[in-house]
């Protein structure tokens, strides 16, 4: 099955198209070494993988603040989820909560008969609300 996702015949170059591809395809393609040629590259190559490297960060740093909320909620200590992220609990917070103020958001105003919840439910913002403090 073919998506908008698929990877295109021609490297992207541009962030933006580099965004549109699926990020777990971002993930694989950069991680693979067969695809960066050492030495002396062409400006296609090294643009395409600045672009990689930029959309695959990009994503990364959206998805940082849900991992941790699933972790905080599974158990997983404040201290302990800051030092696997490599920054401080403070600064954990300050991400999370920034992430969670649109889950939230997202909570509220999808609403509707028969279509699906989407966001964070205000009772588990609490909850890890209520870790952040305990811990912080």
């Amino acid at each position: 099955m073919t998506t908008e996702f698929d990877t295109p015949s021609e490297a992207w170059v541009t962030f933006d198209e580099a965004v549109r591809q699926n990020p777990f395809t971002l993930a694989e393609h950069w991680g693979d070494v067969e695809n960066w040629p050492l030495g002396r590259r062409t400006p296609t190559e090294a643009r395409h993988e600045i672009a990689t490297m930029a959309a695959l960060a990009d994503v990364l740093t959206r998805w940082l603040p849900l991992e941790a909320h699933k972790a905080l909620l599974g158990g997983v200590p404040a201290e302990q989820v800051a030092a696997a992220a490599g920054t401080t609990i403070d600064d954990l917070r300050a991400r999370w909560e920034d992430w969670v103020s649109g889950q939230l958001h997202l909570w509220r105003t999808h609403t509707g008969e028969g279509r699906p919840r989407f966001g964070v439910c205000p009772e588990d913002a609490e909850r890890v609300a209520e870790i952040f403090g305990q811990d912080g």
